[in-house]
């Protein structure tokens, strides 16, 4: 395991966790998930006529590519990485360098990039997650309840004015207001995550690829820039 090295990313201080070792064991696998909606119908018959109608099927399909990595330190130790949709293009031998990011004072955050040193090729995973807060996810849940409570208010408004009502209307008002609050709220949130992950491969390109090219020359990789 290298040395841990720290960095501050938009006033936020994280620990960064490189290991560089070879690959002992590489799998790449693929996952379909089948889904359909539509079909039935309907119609009215009487007295030997009427109509009949059917809903056209519709069916989707998503396709995730699985890679699963085991890659040995120089300690001897082996540590096993699995991501979907990275296109990992990595084979048993060779050197390869694992980033993981941790924010200070936690114990644990996700693998964020892979560097090939013999295919000189950079694969970013799960970056913008890094640097999320627990409660954050990806923020769908946080858009999707301002669009509820905002449309709720608009509502609400449109409700009390018919009935002339000015306390449902304060109230509708003060609802409506809340998720316009909380839309600017979540635009924050993830641009604050964009623009740490923004500027953490900038820190990634100047100051911890250097040291994992180094390290992977010491095994005897082939090293280079990024891909």
């Amino acid at each position: 395991m290298a040395e841990i090295l720290e960095a501050t990313l938009k006033g936020m201080k994280f620990e960064i966790y490189p290991l560089t070792g070879e690959v002992k064991d590489s799998r790449k696998w693929a996952s379909t998930q089948v889904s359909g909606e539509g079909g039935g119908g309907g119609g009215y018959v009487h007295g030997g006529s009427g109509y009949t109608s059917t809903q056209p099927v519709k069916i989707t399909s998503t396709t995730t590519t699985h890679d699963q990595l085991f890659v040995q330190g120089s300690d001897g130790k082996e540590i096993c990485i699995e991501t979907s949709n990275a296109n990992l293009q990595v084979r048993p031998g060779h050197t390869v360098s694992v980033v993981w990011i941790i924010k200070k004072g936690k114990d644990r955050g996700p693998y964020c990039v892979v560097y090939n040193h013999n295919a000189e090729q950079t694969r970013w995973l799960y970056v913008s997650s890094s640097f999320s807060p627990w409660f954050f996810g990806q923020g769908r849940f946080w858009w999707l309840m301002t669009v509820l409570v905002g449309v709720s208010g608009a509502l609400g408004m449109a409700a009390a004015t018919r009935r002339n009502s000015v306390i449902d209307s304060d109230i509708a008002f003060l609802v409506f207001w809340a998720g316009i609050l909380m839309g600017v709220w979540t635009l924050w949130i993830q641009l604050r995550i964009r623009g740490r992950a923004k500027q953490f491969k900038k820190h990634f390109a100047s100051k911890i690829l250097p040291l994992l090219i180094e390290n992977g020359r010491n095994k005897g990789a082939t090293a280079g820039g990024i891909a």
